[in-house]
């Protein structure tokens, strides 16, 4: 289980806000001032970030995990401003649509010539290419150009091991 505590200094005093997850991200639940808070709407994106609003007093409170494949990231927002940064939150980081050409790509290796060592390198391509499509630090075009290179390296080494294989049983 996860869990991640703020506080927050409001006109009415301190707040404690923390929220409780499991590594899945699929059981969350909130509590404001160690209270556990029944309505809270959740929002969801389709790449496991997800957003939690409520209210704490007179102002709306959000607490935002962000999933970059390998961990979270929680920020704390209160009437849209970060409690960390005082800017405003990063909102959801939804995969591009062009980024599906090359999950498509590099997820049918597997299916092709089935072995743990392609499913490896199919799932390492997918997983590669879905890290970068979400950077947005980085333009749109570089990002098509990562990936297609991280797929066509993933397809190199896929044609390598099959020409291999093809030798070897000669």
């Amino acid at each position: 289980m996860i869990k991640k505590s703020w506080m927050v200094n409001l006109e009415d005093g301190p707040h404690a806000v923390q929220l409780e997850q499991n590594l899945l991200g699929t059981s969350s639940y909130i509590t404001l001032d160690g209270r556990r808070l029944e309505d809270v709407k959740i929002t969801r994106s389709n790449m496991g970030d997800t957003d939690y609003e409520f209210m704490i007093g007179v102002h709306t409170g959000k607490v935002m995990a962000r999933n970059n494949f390998w961990t979270y990231q929680f920020d704390l927002a209160v009437d849209e401003k970060s409690v960390s940064t005082g800017a405003a939150p990063k909102p959801h980081n939804i995969l591009p649509r062009w980024s599906y050409f090359f999950f498509v790509a590099c997820g049918i290796l597997p299916i092709m010539f089935i072995s743990i060592f392609t499913a490896l390198l199919g799932f390492g391509g997918l997983l590669g290419c879905a890290y970068v499509a979400r950077d947005e630090s980085k333009p749109e075009k570089t990002r098509i150009i990562i990936c297609a290179v991280i797929t066509g390296l993933a397809w190199i080494i896929f044609i390598g091991l099959v020409a291999g294989i093809s030798a070897l049983a000669g």
